[in-house]
Formats: C-alpha cells, structure tokens, sequence
C-alpha cells in the first residue's frame, strides 16, 4: 500500500493535469496495472504458499484425522496438494509474468 502511495504521489507531481487512467506502467493504465499485479501475480502467489503450507506444513496423520476420509483418496489428495499443487500454480505464475518480458 505504501508503494502505491508513493506511486501515486509522483505521478500527481509529473503528471498533474493528466488523469489516473492516463498515467502508463509497462504499457498499461494504472488501473490495470494494480489488477494486473493482483490478479495475475499476487492470487498465484498466495496459492502457491497455502499449498506449500497444506502439503508440508501438516504431517500426514494431522490431515488424515482432518479430513477423514477413506485411504485411496487421502493418498490421492495428499499426493495432489504436495506436489501436483505447487508445479501448477507455478506454472501458472510463470505464464502471467512471461509476457512482461516480450
């Protein structure tokens, strides 16, 4: 949030008599900059963090008294949340942060 005020504070400053949505950052308006920056980088990486946390952070017995469930599809759910989970989400992120390089 801090970077966005100052953000916002320099581009009040250079460009005073433009408006918000004139104001360009990698091509884009700053609007959808901050969507951009939300949706596409933040949500991935909040997803890749509560798998790592899910798969690695409860131990196998934890989960199993969680979830309660029969042992074909623990296993099938824990083998999806530690390790499919997390290459996915990565791959994800890696395809919305590729074209900025372009």
């Amino acid at each position: 949030m801090a970077v966005l005020s100052f953000l916002s504070s320099v581009f009040q400053v250079h460009y005073h008599s433009a408006s918000y949505s004139e104001v360009k950052i990698l091509d884009r308006s700053i609007f959808d900059f901050v969507d951009f920056l939300t949706n596409s980088i933040g949500m991935p990486i909040g997803a890749f963090l509560i798998s790592i946390f899910a798969g690695y952070y409860y131990t196998k017995d934890f989960s199993r008294k969680e979830l309660d469930s029969s042992s074909l599809m623990f296993n099938i759910r824990y083998i999806l949340i530690r390790y499919v989970s997390p290459i996915a989400i990565l791959i994800i992120l890696i395809q919305a942060i590729l074209p900025l390089f372009k």
